[in-house]
C-alpha cells in the first residue's frame, strides 16, 4: 500500500493483503540463513496507513531462527527449510 493511503476504510481481508506484505520475510530469512545480518523496515502500526517505519530493524544471525506471527504459518513456507 502506498504511503498516506488509508487501510481503515477497506475490508479486513483487503487490509491484510494491502498492509501486510508477507513476501518481505523471505529476504530477511535468507540473510539470516546465510549467516548475514538481516535488515528490514517493519510495518508502522502507529500510523496504520500502509507505511513502513522510518527506522530499520537489524538482527544478527543466530544458530536458531524463530519466525513468529500469523504469517509464519503460510502454506508457502512449508517447503522452505532453513
Amino acid at each position: 500500500m502506498r504511503a498516506g493511503s488509508s487501510c481503515a476504510t477497506i475490508s479486513p481481508e483487503a487490509r491484510a493483503a494491502a498492509c501486510i506484505d508477507w513476501t518481505r520475510q523471505r529476504p530477511v530469512l535468507e540473510a539470516l540463513r546465510s549467516r548475514r545480518e538481516a535488515v528490514w523496515r517493519a510495518f508502522d502500526w502507529e500510523v496504520f496507513d500502509g507505511r513502513l517505519r522510518d527506522l530499520s530493524t537489524r538482527v544478527a544471525p543466530k544458530r536458531i531462527i524463530i519466525l513468529e506471527g500469523v504469517y509464519a504459518a503460510r502454506p508457502s513456507w512449508r517447503t522452505w527449510s532453513i
